[in-house]
């Protein structure tokens, strides 16, 4: 599976609240952030790939791995989890919750089913 990073990271505290009435708002001192990912099935056409918002980590400066905020409703764009086939496309927002003012960020993919890692530097 190809994976790119579509955009620079997006501040998504409004995207996040206008989305439903209940979805939390943040502590004072954090933040939402949006990851715009895409990531391209690299299999043959009878072959499926998988994705998942969890298979995603957002590492901050100080080392801190931050899973995504998945029980958000509303968000508009967020990342549907699912099988895909060879050749085909998804893409979508990543959503997580970070320390205000951190702009040194990694994204950790890490495959669920079949293994390995990769790193991608935001900022």
């Amino acid at each position: 599976m190809t994976l790119l990073v579509k955009e620079p990271v997006i501040a998504g505290d409004d995207v996040v609240r206008n989305g439903k009435w209940f979805n939390p708002t943040p502590e004072p001192g954090s933040r939402y952030v949006l990851v715009s990912i895409a990531a391209r099935c690299n299999r043959g056409q009878g072959q499926t790939c998988n994705l998942s918002a969890l298979s995603f980590k957002l590492v901050d400066s100080s080392g801190v791995a931050h899973n995504p905020s998945i029980f958000l409703a509303g968000v508009p764009g967020q990342l549907e989890a699912g099988e895909f086939f060879g050749g085909a496309q998804k893409s979508g927002y990543v959503v997580f919750l970070l320390p205000e003012g951190d702009s040194a960020l990694v994204l950790k993919y890490e495959a669920l089913f079949i293994g390995g890692e990769a790193y991608l530097s935001l900022g």
